[in-house]
């Protein structure tokens, strides 16, 4: 097997530099690469919008979206009088959540790059001693995932997947930390 020596040794100075000067290039350019790439790993935090479905869409064939025209009717909280006065059921409530994030009036677009997406999920479920909760519920979750292409109009929702899970839902709290809200 021949060495890389003799090769080296034999090029001439300028033939040596513009090599080494060509690797340079190349590794700054890499460099330049990396640090204008999307961040591989990003957290982004999303609060749902509480979105009212009127007909109980069972199908779920249709969209519901936070930003945008023909965005979704929202309730800001179940416990209003307004919200009350509709008369809702947990059939007519969808939590959708909408990415990436609008900064400074600018809506950010992901990268078709992007690799990975992650969702979880936290609840916040507030204790009322009215109710007597029991301690494992059951919980059902129709998930669905779309995306729109640049350009596309505002409704123009695709289904990418959607998945339909089943969960226990543990509310077990100590008697000593029990407290209203």
């Amino acid at each position: 097997m021949a060495s890389t020596a003799p090769i080296l040794e034999s090029m001439s100075s300028r033939k040596l530099c513009y090599m080494v000067g060509g690797l340079a290039v190349v590794w700054v350019g890499c460099l330049a690469a990396g640090a204008l790439s999307p961040k591989p790993n990003r957290a982004m935090q999303f609060t749902a919008t509480k979105c009212v479905d009127d007909e109980a869409d069972v199908k779920g064939d249709k969209w519901f979206y936070p930003r945008g025209e023909g965005r979704c009717r929202s309730v800001p909280d179940f416990d209003s009088e307004e919200t009350q006065a509709m008369g809702l059921s947990a059939d007519n409530i969808v939590f959708a959540v909408q990415m990436p994030h609008v900064r400074e009036k600018q809506q950010l677009k992901f990268s078709r790059w992007q690799q990975m997406l992650m969702g979880m999920m936290m609840l916040d479920i507030e204790y009322q001693p009215e109710y007597d909760q029991e301690p494992r519920v059951e919980l059902f979750i129709r998930a669905r995932l779309g995306y729109k292409d640049l350009g596309d109009a505002d409704g123009d929702w695709k289904e990418l997947d959607q998945a339909f899970v089943h969960r226990h839902l543990d509310c077990d709290i100590d008697e000593d930390t029990k407290r209203e809200g």
